[in-house]
């Protein structure tokens, strides 16, 4: 059997549900033309040029909406994605259960992590010596454990690749060349503090071998996308990092998406650790052809590629998403993140609005405010909020724009640190926040899910009772 990853009948999209699938798929070679047997059915199919995979196509719960359809279309025009057009658009399913808050989340992701059967890659910006980063090393001590249970004498250990931004590694650089050696004595780094917790457990690297992969840079560019990839078949989205928490109490989302989507990030994975180490290329395995065989809705793979320059890169996937769901709204739109300060998401906010659209906004008192008034970053919450609310002031439909703190007790604003953006049939969720930084210049990824009930239950579960029990900004 060969192992291609196709474009069928030309289109990034799979058949329709009534072509049906079976799980045995075979690709037979021709002198021009590949083929691929659906039920018995020949279906033609295009080689996408730069990868060596087939996945059967997705049983199809639905079809693209008008909405969903039209975001997609512009986020596949974006620039700067870190996958191509044919992994951009794409297909998944959402596990029904969703991670709400710090300790839920790693608790989730540790039992996620034990059942790794190949592959394991782990993305995150931050890894301080906490609570959650323990509960993640536990995680990898379970999946030794489960290694060494079932693992055929032959069978080879499970690679574990640990993405880890080490910003705090070029601070060390740049203070010891600048002759500040106090403080590189003092400072130690995240992927090394991840080093230390792991060599700590003594993983055996016959069953469980781990790889770190430090991303450094140089102030912007930071490799801000948390995630965990598990066998390139599951994939834990979240927006948490396992770090100390200044700010009290926090809040925040994971989810699992299995299907096709999990193809998307793992090309984001494999080629952001190409560009730590070149000498460390993933492949593509047989047993990625082991897909996800249940329903499957429409979903946008959402990213950023990091920019290390000094001009923000807007164009982008991301904010091209964001930007797209305010234009085409003809529902109420909620977005929930620590801050808002990027131009062109609140140009957009302010054009829905303009248009008569609701707009509900979530977002942290005294979030980072002395990061986020730095020249370039676009401004604290607070002067951003004063701004905005003038400006639909003068449109004349300033109960439309709506901002909330969000809290724990409803009298007191309180620490969220979740990414949450929803109108109509589709819903955003991820690493990337709706300030400058996060939109141009860090490394992200969100996923898009064009599914009406799917939105309407995350509105029902994450986005209204933070609302509700937010206290009004100002």
């Amino acid at each position: 059997m060969s192992f291609l990853r196709l474009n069928i009948g030309g289109h990034t999209r799979p058949p329709s549900a009534e072509e049906g699938v079976t799980r045995r798929v075979k690709v037979a070679r021709g002198a021009m033309s590949l083929s691929l047997l659906v039920s018995g059915t020949p279906v033609p199919l295009t080689y996408e040029p730069g990868t060596a995979m087939i996945r059967p196509p997705a049983v199809v719960a639905h079809g693209w909406g008008p909405l969903g359809s039209a975001i997609g279309d512009d986020v596949v025009r974006a620039e700067h994605s870190t996958v191509s057009p044919a992994d951009v658009m794409s297909w998944g399913a959402a596990d029904p259960h969703i991670s709400i808050g710090n300790q839920q989340i790693f608790e989730d992701d540790a039992n996620f992590i034990a059942q790794t059967k190949h592959e394991l890659i782990l993305s995150t910006y931050v890894w301080d010596n906490v609570d959650n980063s323990r509960t993640l090393l536990q995680g990898l001590r379970q999946l030794e454990a489960n290694r060494k249970r079932d693992a055929g004498p032959n069978d080879a250990p499970i690679q574990t690749y640990l993405i880890i931004d080490d910003y705090s590694k070029t601070l060390q650089q740049l203070t010891s060349l600048f002759g500040s050696g106090r403080f590189t004595n003092q400072y130690t780094s995240w992927t090394e503090i991840a080093r230390q917790g792991v060599a700590a457990l003594a993983l055996d690297p016959k069953f469980v071998n781990v790889h770190f992969v430090d991303f450094t840079h140089l102030g912007l560019g930071s490799n801000h996308a948390k995630y965990t990839l598990r066998d390139r078949a599951a994939w834990q989205v979240t927006g948490a990092n396992p770090q100390f928490n200044s700010g009290g109490t926090q809040f925040d989302l994971g989810q699992i998406i299995y299907g096709n989507i999990a193809h998307a990030a793992w090309v984001d994975a494999a080629r952001t650790i190409y560009s730590v180490d070149r000498r460390i290329q993933l492949k593509e395995e047989p047993w990625q052809a082991e897909a996800y065989f249940g329903p499957q809705v429409p979903m946008l793979f959402v990213s950023r590629s990091p920019n290390p320059g000094l001009v923000p890169e807007f164009d982008n996937p991301q904010t091209a998403a964001l930007c797209s769901m305010l234009r085409h709204a003809t529902e109420p739109v909620e977005l929930m993140s620590p801050n808002l300060n990027a131009p062109p998401v609140v140009s957009a906010i302010l054009a829905a609005v303009q248009r008569g659209e609701s707009v509900y906004i979530l977002v942290t008192k005294d979030f980072n405010e002395a990061k986020e008034r730095q020249p370039g970053q676009g401004g604290a919450n607070d002067d951003v909020i004063k701004s905005m609310r003038q400006r639909a002031q003068a449109m004349g439909h300033p109960e439309l724009l709506r901002f909330k703190w969000p809290s724990e007790d409803g009298a007191n604003a309180s620490y969220s640190h979740a990414k949450f953006a929803r109108t109509g049939s589709v819903v955003l969720k991820g690493s990337g926040n709706l300030d400058t930084e996060s939109n141009g210049y860090a490394h992200e990824v969100n996923v898009l899910v064009d599914d009406r009930d799917a939105a309407e239950s995350d509105s029902t579960t994450i986005f209204w009772p933070k609302w509700d029990l937010g206290v009004e900004a100002f």
